[in-house]
């Protein structure tokens, strides 16, 4: 399946497609990367790096980028095609301990489902990896109810294993439940640049441009040749994922 297909595709809380799962190298033109990654590594080796996992925010297709974030959405737009009904893009970084998973969750307009107790998820949504430190993401074939209390299937039959890998962009169905992995090379940080895509601001969304992690910048439009292309992803079926 294309990730025209994926992105196109309704939603259904039913079917959790595992197998659309896509992920590309060189997701990003080597310009871009290296200064979106240059600047990353600054904010961290000055000692900021709470001040980076509390960038974030929404960033509305409708309006010219100004900032690196912004410009690096614009680009991986075009890989994660959420289709014609997706208005805005939600994205948030996460640095973690390599050591450190995270459990088996489901992204969701968080707001809302505080207010209500009802899940509505993005579109799409994916991992674009600043490195390659840590333990892999993990998708499984797992979707819920819109009360997120009922797990469909109740249990994992098929998945997907990503390793980080710098400037790889993995996008999946985003009703499907996932994870971290936790690495086994302690000593280093894990970091990745999160992605949703909605056909909705999520309730209570700031605006991406109050973070004070990135200034406004311009870019050249002319960034190069680029072409990314799919690398692969492992595989799993329900004897690597059953409990």
């Amino acid at each position: 399946m294309s990730s025209r297909a994926l992105a196109e595709k309704p939603r259904s809380r039913h079917r959790a497609d595992v197998t659309s799962t896509r992920c590309f190298r060189s997701a990003l033109p080597s310009t871009l990367y290296r200064r979106f990654a240059e600047h990353v590594r600054r904010t961290l080796r000055r000692g900021a790096r709470n001040e980076l996992s509390r960038a974030g925010g929404w960033y509305p297709l409708d309006r010219a980028p100004s900032t690196l974030p912004e410009h690096a959405i614009r680009r991986l737009r075009r890989l994660a095609r959420p289709g014609p009904s997706c208005i805005g893009a939600e994205w948030w970084f996460q640095v973690r301990d390599t050591t450190d998973g995270k459990s088996f969750h489901f992204d969701k307009d968080e707001q809302l489902f505080e207010d209500t107790g009802r899940m509505v998820h993005p579109l799409v949504a994916s991992v674009f990896y600043l490195g390659r430190n840590g333990g892999p993401t993990l998708i499984v074939d797992q979707g819920c109810d819109p009360s997120g209390k009922t797990l469909s299937p109740p249990s994992p039959t098929r998945g997907v294993a990503v390793l980080p890998r710098s400037n790889h962009y993995t996008v999946f169905p985003g009703h499907l439940y996932h994870a971290i992995y936790p690495g086994d090379v302690a000593g280093s940080i894990r970091v990745t640049f999160l992605v949703n895509w909605w056909d909705r601001r999520p309730r209570g969304m700031r605006d991406g441009r109050q973070s004070s992690a990135f200034d406004p910048i311009e870019l050249r439009r002319d960034l190069g040749r680029h072409a990314a292309s799919r690398a692969g992803v492992i595989h799993l079926d329900q004897s690597d994922i059953a409990s």
